[in-house]
């Protein structure tokens, strides 16, 4: 049972994911100069200017990661394409079904650490929080056992990875975060996007599994 779990926390490192997103950055307009021509008043209201754009530039970013957590809070083909993962309808792709991946994403959520904004680049650290694999899996061997022990010594091999689902839905499920980064770039028409599909993106994807890369 042991090797059972390791192999589905395998499983689950091996998914990957991301999204090539375009979210429009509106850019608040400054305050008018002073008529009169005072050097300090210019500069305050320069610096006034240059502190907005820095927050419509968060903003905007903020909206695009967002839309990439949105994809796989409904992960369908079409969305997780968008993100850079391969298709969840259970072919040859190896991913699973749709309710596969439902599970699997359920307790995902990212969130904003840091954004650095260098004129049309940014660097965005992301906190990826996702399931505690490794935790999800021991609880379910032991739900195993229990029911192994309740039915007289029945085989529970089928019912692990029952168990091991209704874990990852449940509400008390124990989490991981792992931080990674992502960088983006302003287009040409203002919008924001990702350099590359989040699934593109080694360390994003395993942090999606709990697994931080080195380096």
């Amino acid at each position: 049972m042991r090797n059972t779990s390791r192999a589905l926390g395998r499983m689950a490192a091996a998914l990957s994911l991301a999204t090539m997103l375009t979210l429009t950055a509106c850019f608040g307009q400054g305050a008018q100069t002073p008529v009169e021509s005072d050097p300090t008043d210019q500069t305050i209201v320069s610096d006034r200017t240059e502190s907005e754009a820095e927050q419509t530039d968060e903003a905007a970013i903020e909206e695009l990661v967002n839309a990439t957590q949105a994809l796989f809070a409904e992960p369908t083909p079409e969305n997780l394409a968008q993100a850079g993962i391969a298709s969840g309808d259970g072919s040859e792709s190896g991913y699973g079904t749709y309710d596969d991946q439902l599970t699997y994403y359920h307790n995902l959520s990212l969130e904003i650490a840091s954004t650095s904004v260098e004129g049309d680049t940014a660097t965005v650290e992301l906190d990826v929080t996702n399931a505690d694999f490794e935790k999800v899996s021991e609880l379910a061997q032991q739900d195993s056992a229990a029911w192994r022990e309740e039915n007289g010594g029945a085989d529970a091999g089928s019912k692990f990875t029952e168990f091991y689902n209704e874990r990852l839905m449940g509400g008390d499920v124990e989490t991981k975060t792992v931080r990674c980064a992502l960088t983006c770039s302003r287009q040409a028409d203002g919008s924001w996007a990702w350099d590359e599909l989040p699934g593109s993106n080694q360390a994003f994807v395993a942090a999606l599994s709990g697994v931080e890369l080195p380096g």
